[in-house]
């Protein structure tokens, strides 16, 4: 019903080349402790999303989900507020909104803060429903047809056939793209329409493309992505113009995302947030929080 989330009640160590952390899941598969009945009087906020809501590379107490709750209750002090993180790597808004449909009847969240990460999750949503597998310990997307899997394993043998098949597909994406915002936008209206239907209010988040090339690409390729479809720009706009027309609270994080001088100082070497990126992402949803959200 959902498609996947994590080991529930997994606890081991994430290990990689510029980090190690710990990982715990509670018996829902999200990381976070177990999650009881909302309190008399209490405020509860539903982090959706991909491995940055998770928290990839940084330990739990570092994701912008736990500072956004310590920034809350400082701010509010008068207001037992809780933020749950439910976000799971690789999920696009169509997994988000399953999870959302799972938990809801018993979390029940006053705000769902769903953050779409441009990097890939447009892609996703155009993918979705997507399958997975596990294969050789690892998640992977189960191939969708014959051919598709008769591709992956000619490319393992063949690095022409892998060359091209590469090639084929990011051509695709591409062309893709125009589609994949549009059924993003319809995903969101899915998904607002299930909040309200508890209660719960929406609240997006856009998470800036992580990926340096995206901002040093020269013009001529940027206006080839253009010609072939693909416009972040113009994505930014649609969802924007969408929570604008729904009466849905957005906002994109900062500039200093994308700044070439400063972003760096914000990313791992996997382009994920490293503390200091989840620190001022906290920071910043905190602020859109308190005056566009909470009452």
């Amino acid at each position: 019903e959902i498609g996947w989330t994590l080991t529930p009640g997994f606890s081991g160590a994430f290990v990689k080349d510029d980090f190690a952390i710990r990982i715990d899941a509670n018996a829902q598969g999200l990381r976070h402790s177990e999650v009881g009945p909302k309190p008399r009087g209490g405020y509860r906020i539903l982090g959706l999303g991909d491995s940055f809501t998770f928290g990839w590379g940084v330990e739990r107490d570092q994701t912008f989900l736990h500072i956004l709750e310590r920034r809350l209750a400082e701010a509010r002090p008068e207001t037992p507020i809780e933020v749950i993180n439910a976000g799971i790597p690789g999920y696009g808004t169509y997994e988000a909104l399953q999870l959302f449909k799972a938990l809801a009847p018993a979390y029940r969240p006053d705000v769902v803060l769903l953050a779409i990460y441009e990097g890939n999750d447009y892609q996703n949503n155009g993918q979705a429903p997507r399958a997975r597998m596990i294969d050789d310990g690892y998640l992977r997307d189960v191939p969708v047809d014959r051919a598709s899997a008769a591709g992956r394993a000619l490319s393992r043998w063949s690095v022409i056939a892998g060359m091209a098949q590469a090639g084929a597909s990011k051509a695709a994406a591409k062309r893709g793209f125009r589609r994949h915002v549009e059924k993003t936008v319809r995903l969101l209206g899915e998904l607002q329409d299930a909040v309200a239907g508890r209660n719960g209010t929406l609240a997006v988040v856009l998470i800036p493309d992580q990926d340096p090339a995206v901002y040093t690409r020269p013009a001529w390729l940027r206006a080839y992505d253009r010609l072939m479809g693909v416009d972040l720009g113009w994505a930014r706009e649609q969802v924007a113009q969408w929570c604008a027309a729904h009466g849905v609270a957005y906002t994109a994080l900062s500039r200093r995302f994308e700044d070439d001088a400063a972003a760096p100082t914000l990313r791992l070497a996997d382009m994920h947030f490293n503390a200091a990126g989840h620190a001022r992402a906290g920071k910043e949803l905190a602020e859109f929080l308190t005056e566009r959200v909470l009452p």
